[in-house]
């Protein structure tokens, strides 16, 4: 059976830095939840978010356009400057696979922690939260590096699609 995702934080009171690790299949469902929680640190509080990404056995190109947005400050200029901890090969292939790897700052060890580990709690999110997710992070994609529209611009356009259907946007009066 294989493995379920778990996202783990470490954060002590008064630190600068915010740490999470994960371990498992990283995948469009965490997204959400997990953008919703990161939201609440922000600079110049929280300099650093290190996220250990070593135990990852897999990615997709959602959570991978996640980890882009999050590096590039798209949806929050104040966040915290990502460090990617240790990326495992399977993370290393997709970033190659999709021209990502110049946007990350990728470091081999965790700095020291000051508090013990939490698992996060990864509600599951509703379909149109979860339609807007995949869209943002393949248009992060995209946006990155042109060859990768070869592979989304299709994801992109369907979702766009039906976001506007869902909207009103795509009815004729």
């Amino acid at each position: 059976m294989a493995e379920r995702a778990r996202i783990l934080v470490s954060h002590a009171e008064g630190d600068d830095a915010v740490f999470l690790t994960a371990t498992g299949p990283c995948a469009l469902g965490l997204c959400p939840a997990l953008k919703q929680y990161i939201s609440r640190f922000n600079q110049p509080r929280h300099r650093t978010l290190y996220f250990d990404l070593s135990g990852v056995q897999s990615i997709d190109s959602t959570f991978t356009g996640f980890l882009l947005a999050l590096a590039t400050k798209r949806s929050n200029p104040a966040a915290p400057d990502l460090r990617l901890v240790a990326p495992s090969p399977r993370v290393l292939e997709a970033f190659r696979l999709m021209h990502l790897k110049q946007f990350f700052h990728i470091q081999p060890d965790m700095p020291p922690l000051r508090a013990e580990w939490v698992e996060i709690s990864l509600a599951a999110e509703g379909v149109e939260a979860l339609r807007n997710t995949v869209l943002d992070a393949h248009e992060q994609l995209i946006n990155a590096d042109a060859r990768n529209a070869t592979e989304f611009a299709r994801v992109v356009e369907g979702l766009r699609e039906e976001r506007d259907r869902h909207s009103g946007l795509g009815r004729e009066s």
